[in-house]
């Protein structure tokens, strides 16, 4: 599935890590091996659900954005 992966929001923007495609549960190893739902984003890093929020990027994008400026940051390792 395309997805959107944000990093926080407030009433005015939105920062996300980039788009990219979820790609199912895998052990994460922020978690210690633990399943999370793993994104790999368009750039090829990856991002797990425990470090941001996602979802289905076409309607999130209809939905959620109205209108926010949205700025591109990149993910600290």
């Amino acid at each position: 599935m395309r997805v959107i992966v944000i990093r926080d929001a407030n009433k005015n923007e939105v920062n996300i890590y980039g788009y990219g495609e979820y790609v199912g549960r895998e052990p994460c190893p922020i978690l210690h091996n633990i399943p999370n739902p793993k994104i790999v984003l368009d750039n090829g890093n990856v991002v797990w659900d425990c470090e941001c929020w996602w979802g289905n990027a076409e309607s999130f994008e209809k939905e959620k954005l109205l209108g926010r400026k949205i700025n591109i940051v990149e993910k600290e390792n």
